[in-house]
């Protein structure tokens, strides 16, 4: 499995070099709320030069072992746009990226890889994106999790 992941990940990176970042009306830095299997809470992203950005979530985990303060934090490539139609454009994103987590009972650290839909509003600058997030736990045991979602709502400003 580790084989055919790495070589499904490696036929994509060309694809990273067309990456352009998609036109943000409202601005570069989004805030919002975010979460999923992992961490839920605070979203923000951050677009970086050249079709890259950083994404991050500061809240909380829950499970059926506990539950507490989690931080997770995410690098993305950005693709191009898939279509732009009024009210909003279609694009999507790749990346990986890790978290971690306290609570009274047990603490994790995690891993994922990132395969996201953005559907970024032209009216308003708004982004609703879903996220497909196979992960793997480090900690406390390790175990691969192929199947894991996430979600964000951001609203953009510029932020220099």
């Amino acid at each position: 499995m580790n084989r055919t992941l790495f070589c499904c990940l490696s036929l994509l990176l060309p694809l990273s070099a067309s990456a352009t970042s998609p036109v943000r009306g409202g601005g570069n830095l989004g805030v919002g709320l975010g979460g999923g299997l992992g961490v839920s809470g605070v979203s923000g992203k951050y677009y970086l030069a050249d079709g890259h950005a950083v994404q991050a979530i500061v809240g909380g985990w829950t499970s059926s072992a506990g539950g507490g303060f989690a931080v997770g934090a995410d690098y993305l490539l950005e693709m191009p746009i898939l279509t732009s139609e009024d009210p909003f454009d279609i694009g999507w994103n790749l990346g990986a990226g890790a978290s971690v987590g306290a609570g009274d009972v047990v603490d994790f650290a995690a891993v994922s890889g990132i395969v996201g839909v953005e559907f970024n509003f032209t009216p308003v600058p708004i982004d609703l994106v879903f996220e497909y997030r196979p992960g793997m736990f480090l900690s406390p045991v390790v175990e691969v999790d192929p199947v894991g979602f996430s979600a964000h709502v951001r609203y953009y400003f510029n932020a220099q």
